[in-house]
């Protein structure tokens, strides 16, 4: 309620589905040109709101995560079509008033997680954004969407750079179960590119991914370490080598 009371949409209409994929975007592009539509724009709450979205994404809303992530990269200089976005995560949420994370007792208490990357889908920067969750007991624990520091070459660069991110993410999970006394098997990844799947069980350097060398030797030295075992987003359970 008080979203919608500072963003002035107590009349809007709730929405029961959320898929920013291809329709929501934040770049400089949208943002004002001149003097006269930044004063114009002044009008609108969209730090305090895009504050108040950011708290919820952390705290039960990974749905949300990636647009709100995206809409306070431009919170300094937001334009017109920035704030119909935000409205739009708004309206979402006002429909999803009652949905929430679920879990369950008699789960395993063994992590499992996945991880995503969307290559160049920066129109600005060209960079990529990783993103992954760690589920325990049945639903989400841990999530994160952030723009990665490089620029990828290919899309095996991309998913193994958000794979190599998540990766310490993992560890410090697993640590974490371990030190409340509940040992944690080889923590499944689910991984969505074929190429990243096989190659992060055997390390093969070569001039295409040697400037990838210290991430991709790190994934594969976790892997042999035992810390995850890739599962490849569609069934195949990855073997050791």
């Amino acid at each position: 309620d008080k979203i919608l009371q500072v963003a002035n949409m107590e009349k809007s209409k709730p929405l029961n589905t959320f898929n920013p994929t291809g329709m929501m975007e934040f770049t400089k592009d949208d943002c004002p040109k001149n003097a006269k539509e930044k004063q114009e724009m002044e009008k609108y709450p969209m730090r305090t709101v895009v504050g108040c979205l950011l708290y919820l994404s952390l705290m039960t809303r990974p749905a949300i995560t990636k647009a709100v992530s995206a809409a306070s990269s431009i919170v300094s200089n937001p334009g017109k079509a920035h704030w119909k976005n935000v409205q739009h995560i708004i309206r979402y949420i006002n429909g999803a008033r009652d949905h929430g994370i679920i879990y369950r007792p008699e789960s395993s208490m063994e992590i499992r997680s996945s991880v995503d990357a969307d290559w160049a889908g920066c129109k600005t920067t060209r960079k990529s954004t990783s993103g992954w969750v760690i589920f325990l007991a049945g639903g989400p624990v841990l999530w994160k969407s952030a723009k990665q520091s490089i620029v990828a070459r290919s899309v095996f660069e991309s998913e193994l750079t958000a794979l190599y991110s998540h990766l310490g993410d993992v560890q410090w999970m697993r640590d974490l179960m371990e030190f409340w006394g509940f040992k944690q098997k080889p923590t499944i990844v689910d991984i969505d590119n074929e190429d990243v799947y096989r190659r992060c069980q055997e390390l093969k350097l070569t001039q295409l991914n040697r400037h990838i060398g210290i991430r991709y030797s790190s994934v594969c030295e976790m892997y042999d370490a035992g810390v995850f075992e890739p599962l490849e987003q569609g069934g195949i359970r990855g073997q050791c080598c």
